[in-house]
């Protein structure tokens, strides 16, 4: 009789756990959907986490980059090609600078030329035309 008993206790427990509006089943379901809110928060903050690490990743091994890179360009080699390219250009803007200089002056004593040569005919003819009415 007692065996019966307790498995009719328990079939009632099994049941009752399974209803949801009791003290014991609300306080079930609240206590599962705070567990599953939770999980779902840490999840997302492993995910956050996740993400912060590969832009901390990206971030230093761009710093990395930029410090090799700038012990790349303090090397003598470097420095020697930098100033040798660096005169290269300066020459060859100074070599443009004389080029254009020289195409001005051209241009004005052309434009000079011009002109001497109209104001010469402007005095032949007004010479002639002094010739004429005299």
């Amino acid at each position: 009789m007692q065996k019966d008993r307790q498995e009719k206790h328990q079939q009632s427990v099994e049941q009752v756990s399974s209803w949801g509006n009791t003290i014991v089943g609300k306080r079930n379901k609240r206590l599962n959907a705070r567990r599953i809110r939770e999980e779902e928060e840490e999840k997302e903050r492993q995910k956050l986490d996740i993400e912060e690490a590969e832009i901390k990743a990206g971030e230093r091994r761009a710093a990395i980059e930029h410090a090799k890179k700038l012990q790349y360009y303090q090397t003598d080699r470097v420095k020697g090609f930098h100033g040798a390219l660096l005169l290269s250009e300066v020459i060859k803007e100074r070599e443009a600078q004389i080029e254009l200089k020289k195409e001005i002056d051209t241009a004005m004593k052309n434009a000079d030329d011009h002109l001497l040569q109209w104001e010469r005919n402007q005095l032949k003819e007004a010479a002639l035309t002094r010739e004429r009415k005299s």
